[in-house]
């Protein structure tokens, strides 16, 4: 598949493992450049490593998100060390940080103030994955579902 994502910049976070790692891979496997954090050094490491061998560049670094300038400071440092940010994807501790309506609004307000180098290029890309079911696509497009489900 083609996603025409090749040369571009994709930084994920909560990416050494689980679904942030399948993301970041997945970038990798369309040719786009990676950074990618989460709390474990050695994970981060291990992981980098392994984006690397699929022929893309990658970065990563060891980062608490809930630490607001140490998270800015990552994505400055990603767009400095990759030539920009074209995709941001925040997938790291969702539940962890709180599951209600109010709480995903803040961390999503947080990550677009924390992104400044996502604001430049006028077709930057900033998604959260969730498996929450009020968070589902047919919610946010705002699809009526039949009764009873």
């Amino acid at each position: 598949m083609d996603l025409q994502l090749k040369g571009k910049t994709a930084v994920v976070t909560g990416a050494s493992r689980g679904i942030g790692r399948s993301i970041a891979e997945t970038f990798a496997d369309e040719g786009a450049n990676v950074a990618i954090c989460a709390r474990n050094a050695e994970q981060v490491a291990e992981a980098v490593e392994a984006l690397e061998a699929r022929g893309v560049r990658a970065w990563g670094q060891a980062v608490d998100i809930a630490d607001g300038p140490a998270l800015q400071a990552f994505v400055r440092q990603a767009a400095e060390t990759l030539g920009g940010v074209d995709v941001l994807v925040s997938n790291a501790s969702a539940l962890v940080q709180g599951a209600q309506d109010a709480d995903w609004q803040a961390r999503s307000a947080a990550s677009r103030r924390r992104s400044p180098s996502l604001r430049r290029p006028p077709r930057s890309t900033a998604t959260r994955p969730s498996s929450s079911p009020r968070r589902s696509l047919l919610r946010r497009r705002r699809v009526r579902r039949p009764m009873g489900r």
